[in-house]
């Protein structure tokens, strides 16, 4: 299983300098008991590594080993690579690691302006995909004419139009997670390319080469639209990247053929969706899929590289979420119960327990987060009469 890893230092904005030296500090999850680091393009650079099983709880990683590591390099080696090239070893398996180094051309404090400069020549209508031509404060479409808004903070293709027709709405949530090891990989490897980070959510440390997408005008955000229409031209990116974002829009097949679209040829799409989740909503929430299902909406058009199970995506997420998501929802008493009971007391099929209190009294937002099954039921509208038009 690929490594969870996290930077704590050097951060844009958060470089620590200690005995004229760049300090640098994070932790790597595994599955396994044992890891070791090697910098690679810097054999020098040794790492002092320390187990940190009190962590599991906070990063929420409870059958995890988590390793904290520590060193020191010169500021020399800033000027040489942008990153220190690091390799996990984990049993018989190796993985690299890009530890970003404080360089100003690269890991930026502010790389917005760069961002939006590097992005312009490949924004296109939403619409009908026309070359866009820059007029100052808008972005004009040479063929359909409509005008997008622009700003120094992002271009502005969520139209009132697209809002209505893929039912965007304001939201006050903040959707903010970090890179895996295998994100940021694909970040350091495609440095002198370009990155969409395809409903990014909020980035607290932007990268120069990732584009920012979404319907939230963040301060990371670089260009807002909806994923059902890309405003970029085809075979722009060297990377996709859609994390916990397909079951929020209403069209995840059309969303998924827009990312292959704006993806060049022998491109890599990385994508992440949950399967049993409770409802959340980022302002909506519509699919879940399973393994099969995420597959369904690539595997025609691209080369499936590998499909597996994170560590953030076990089944014990799944179970202690909904748990705790349920008894959370309870009146007192009824809590209470519930939660003095054991696992092998809520194994019963579920119709032998409609009669406790912790079955009758959980509210109905809650059943609508946690239901097992939904249903619809709807009239098609009788025609209208002859001569009669709306």
């Amino acid at each position: 299983m690929y490594p969870i890893w996290h930077i704590d230092h050097p951060k844009a904005g958060n470089v620590r300098i200690e005995d004229s030296q760049i300090f640098i500090q994070g932790w790597v999850a595994t599955d396994e008991p044992t890891l070791n680091l090697t910098a690679i393009n810097h054999p020098e650079v040794e790492f002092t590594l320390t187990h940190h099983p009190e962590y599991r709880q906070d990063l929420n990683l409870p059958n995890s080993t988590i390793v904290g590591f520590i060193t020191k390099v010169s500021p020399d080696l800033v000027g040489d690579s942008p990153f220190l090239e690091t390799r996990i070893d984990i049993g018989a398996e190796s993985f690299p690691l890009h530890i970003p180094l404080p360089d100003a051309s690269w890991y930026l404090e502010d790389s917005k302006a760069h961002r939006l400069k590097r992005i312009e020549p490949y924004l296109r209508c939403p619409t009908c995909k026309g070359d866009l031509t820059d007029q100052g404060e808008t972005v004009i479409c040479n063929e359909c004419g409509e005008t997008f808004p622009k700003t120094d903070q992002h271009f502005d293709f969520l139209t009132e139009e697209l809002r209505e027709q893929f039912k965007i709405v304001d939201t006050d949530a903040v959707s903010a997670h970090r890179y895996d090891g295998l994100a940021m990989n694909y970040v350091a490897a495609h440095r002198d390319g370009l990155v969409l980070d395809c409903g990014a959510g909020y980035r607290e440390s932007p990268y120069p080469n990732v584009i920012n997408y979404e319907i939230v005008p963040y301060s990371s955000t670089d260009v807002l639209g909806v994923g059902e229409r890309l405003p970029f031209a085809d075979n722009t990116f060297d990377v996709v990247f859609s994390f916990a974002v397909l079951e929020h829009v209403t069209d995840p097949f059309t969303c998924a053929q827009e990312m292959i679209r704006v993806l060049k040829p022998g491109g890599i799409l990385y994508a992440q969706v949950p399967f049993l989740q409770p409802y959340h909503g980022y302002p909506h929430h519509y699919y879940n899929m399973t393994q099969a299902g995420l597959a369904n909406l690539f595997d025609q058009t691209l080369e499936t590289e590998f499909q597996d199970i994170q560590a953030f995506g076990e089944p014990i997420f799944s179970l202690s979420w909904f748990l705790k998501s349920y008894s959370e929802g309870l009146p007192p008493k009824a809590k209470k119960k519930f939660l003095k009971m054991k696992v092998q007391d809520l194994l019963q099929d579920g119709q032998n327990y409609f009669a406790e209190s912790w079955v009758k009294e959980l509210p109905e937002h809650k059943k609508v987060e946690l239901a097992c099954t939904t249903r619809y039921l709807g009239r098609k509208p009788d025609p209208l009469p002859s001569g009669d038009s709306l």
